[in-house]
């Protein structure tokens, strides 16, 4: 189609915030153009997860440790790969404008025990 027909960005962000935010994923593949303005409405605002021990059980409302621990791992992972990507991408840290850390632990979590976290330049 060309440049002429299509829509102001501008038109796409009153759009696109008017959508459930579980309809905004997929919405990342369909062009350029989608995949930077929506990537604007799913990470302007990030959060962190510190999360372990008899705290992150309490936290997570739960008496299964087994549960807990499959939650948290993945919780902090992800959280890692967000930070990770906030370090590595320029362009992407420019999107985030918020950073919200969730910390529900007893002792040093997986950040706190790395020394990648002094790497993290962009943050």
């Amino acid at each position: 189609m060309p440049r002429s027909k299509t829509l102001p960005p501008e038109v796409w962000d009153q759009v696109i915030e008017e959508l459930p935010q579980a309809y905004l994923p997929p919405l990342l593949g369909v062009s350029s153009q989608f995949h930077d303005i929506v990537i604007r409405f799913l990470f302007s605002s990030v959060k962190i997860y510190f999360i372990g021990g008899e705290r992150g059980q309490r936290m997570l409302n739960t008496f299964y440790p087994d549960w807990m621990n499959d939650i948290a791992r993945k919780l902090m992972c992800k959280s890692w790969e967000i930070l990770n990507h906030i370090c590595q991408d320029p362009r992407f840290a420019k999107v985030v404008k918020s950073i919200t850390v969730i910390a529900y632990s007893n002792g040093l979590s997986i950040f706190e025990r790395s020394e990648d976290l002094y790497s993290f330049s962009n943050i």
